[in-house]
């Protein structure tokens, strides 16, 4: 059953009419309405009714109205409960019910068939044929305040979406109507000068804004908004920019396709500034765009894209932004701070997100930063940015590396023995599972197997990481190229050793650089040991490109001459920490005791890392290095 209230008041139960006739009941019935699912006495009932009438009525008089009433539209549709008479709707019983949700789902996103369902409920003024004057019942002038402020911002909302999607001209007739209708609502105002100039009448849509602006001086002595300032003068201006009907700008690449796994972050994403962290390769710019694009909906009036990488300089990016928010070319300001301060007031009362990708450091985005959601990329952490929510990013375990590339070549060709080979080369690094997934897609003839077999040689393995224009090794190279002298020296260096993970004090033989190298993503610090060290790693193919990279600028001997420095002081701690465990005097059980605990706390730690030293001192000759080690681990 539906209760219509906007223009006359009608019940109808599908197609039958069951509206009553007679005037007291269709009073009583607009009282229930408006009071809908709130109890009323026979004395609050008394009182609608007969709301400017003296006189007294029984109660029996009022009972028996809703009695006739309840035969009309059912019995169990108005109910008794302690002395008080209900009606027990729900809102999509109610056309106004139904014109406010719809018109609340239709603000939020930018589909325009939520509007124009709303808008298609209205046939008037609340209660137009029941109180025509608004006079009887003050409930009746609230409501019909109140929805015909939501019918015009939704006329507003659809208009705007009408002009994004293009139908300029469509919209001509209606909105000179809407401007006649309301002369000073400026928004009307905006749309009817937008509509005429994108159809091609440029005089007419300044001399509408002229209008406005000589009737508001003479009526009131004040200026048009300065919206409407700022359209005027990009009109005035001729900016190419008002020809475009594309809507709020959305800058965004194109979304991550097959994306897989990290599905506790996608919506953390949005927790007001953030910044998704983690080493090179890991997908940091594939989640921010992923989540961007799956929570559009949410930012009606736009998201603002910057590669940081193309372009470094703030001034740049700021007149960028400002350009697609709307603000002319003359207009905006030659300096860097009155721009920032410029963009702040474009983003101020707008939702809007803004994604800042691949930055090296926090001087780079402080200019670019709003009241907006704000989603930042960076190898780095970027502790400088206090208050930030950090979400660190690693590789892919073994069951999301798998579904992605199933994804990327196809169930019937994912074979599981070919498949866990080329999973474990790419160590769960997702470019490097997206590559190898390319390259079996563009060679129907060949398996996960026979990839796996091409890259099972350490010597070309990232010659075999390309696919098209996407290698394993230009991502690396960002990130080496950008380093201070010291610190790509170090990273050199690092690539000497297969060990999974080094403590502070190995790394510390090759330099002080590593909390650059971890800003730069080469390098994590991913634990704290039983020794309490700080332990860092660095993942294969990164230590393959730095051991690539140190062959190539220092020769093949400089690995040995790596090795064999830190040969020396591994030496002398394994000897320290030995010590302790075959001397001793009784006399001092208590530090010996200690001692002992340290030095083994100190070689469990160590333990994987020595013996693959061990391989690596073997593996370029260093025999005499390897046997005095193993002898002495032994």
């Amino acid at each position: 059953m539906e209760f219509q209230i906007m223009g006359a008041l009608s019940i109808r139960d599908g197609a039958e009419d069951r509206t009553p006739t007679a005037p007291k009941h269709r009073d009583l019935l607009a009282m229930f309405v408006l009071n809908a699912r709130r109890p009323l006495t026979v004395e609050r009932l008394r009182q609608l009714l007969w709301p400017l009438e003296e006189g007294d009525r029984s109660d029996s008089l009022i009972r028996g109205y809703v009695g006739r009433l309840r035969q009309l539209i059912g019995k169990d549709v108005i109910t008794t409960v302690s002395g008080t008479y209900t009606l027990a709707v729900n809102d999509d019983q109610l056309d106004v019910g139904r014109f406010r949700r719809l018109i609340q789902e239709g603000l939020s996103g930018r589909d325009g068939g939520k509007l124009r369902e709303a808008l298609d409920l209205w046939r008037g003024p609340v209660l137009a044929d029941v109180d025509p004057d608004a006079r009887r019942w003050a409930e009746t002038g609230r409501l019909r305040e109140e929805l015909e402020e939501l019918r015009l911002l939704a006329l507003e909302r659809r208009i705007e979406l009408d002009l994004d999607a293009g139908r300029h001209r469509e919209l001509l007739s209606e909105v000179r109507r809407l401007v006649a209708q309301y002369p000073l609502w400026q928004r009307f105002r905006s749309q009817f000068m937008l509509a005429l100039y994108r159809s091609g009448r440029r005089v007419e849509a300044l001399a509408a804004y002229t209008a406005l602006r000589d009737e508001l001086d003479d009526g009131h002595a004040i200026e048009p908004d300065p919206e409407l300032q700022l359209l005027y003068h990009r009109m005035l201006y001729d900016d190419v920019m008002l020809h475009v009907s594309a809507g709020p700008p959305v800058l965004l690449p194109r979304d991550v396709t097959h994306f897989t796994g990290r599905a506790d972050l996608l919506d953390q994403v949005f927790s007001g500034l953030v910044v998704v962290h983690g080493p090179a390769g890991v997908g940091k710019s594939a989640l921010a765009v992923h989540a961007a694009w799956r929570h559009r909906e949410r930012f009606p009036d736009g998201i603002l894209y910057a590669d940081l990488r193309e372009s470094t300089r703030p001034g740049a990016i700021l007149e960028d932004f400002l350009r697609w928010l709307g603000c002319p070319a003359q207009a905006v300001p030659a300096s860097e701070g009155r721009r920032q301060r410029l963009l702040r007031t474009y983003t101020a009362n707008r939702r809007m997100l803004v994604v800042l990708d691949d930055v090296t450091d926090e001087s780079q985005i402080r200019p670019l930063l709003t009241s907006c959601p704000t989603v930042i990329t960076s190898r780095s952490a970027l502790g400088g940015l206090t208050g930030a929510v950090r979400l660190p990013l690693g590789v892919l375990d073994d069951d999301e590396a798998r579904d992605l590339l199933v994804k990327l070549i196809g169930e019937e060709r994912a074979d599981d023995g070919g498949v866990r080979e080329l999973m474990r080369f790419c160590g769960g690094l997702p470019i490097a599972l997206r590559i190898a997934g390319s390259r079996l897609a563009t060679r129907p003839g060949w398996t996960p197997g026979y990839l796996a077999g091409l890259l099972a040689d350490e010597r070309g393995r990232l010659d075999r990481f390309h696919s098209g224009d996407q290698t394993v090794r230009s991502v690396y190279a960002v990130g080496y190229e950008g380093l201070p002298t010291p610190a790509r020296r170090m990273v050199r260096l690092l690539g000497a050793l297969s060990a999974p993970d080094i403590a502070d004090w190995a790394a510390q033989v090759f330099g002080d650089q590593t909390d650059v190298l971890v800003d730069a993503g080469l390098l994590e610090a991913h634990t704290v040991d039983v020794a309490g060290q700080v332990r860092y790693r660095m993942h294969d193919l990164t230590r393959l490109y730095a051991r690539e990279r140190l062959v190539e600028e220092e020769g093949v001997h400089a690995v040995r001459e790596a090795l064999a420095r830190l040969h020396v002081v591994v030496i002398a701690r394994v000897q320290a920490s030995r010590f302790p465990l075959v001397s001793g005097e009784p006399t001092m059980r208590s530090f010996v005791t200690r001692d002992i605990r340290e030095s083994v706390e100190w070689l469990v730690a160590e333990r994987a890392f020595l013996a693959a030293l061990v391989g690596d001192l073997y593996g370029v000759g260093l025999d005499e290095g390897a046997w005095r080690l193993a002898h002495l681990l032994g």
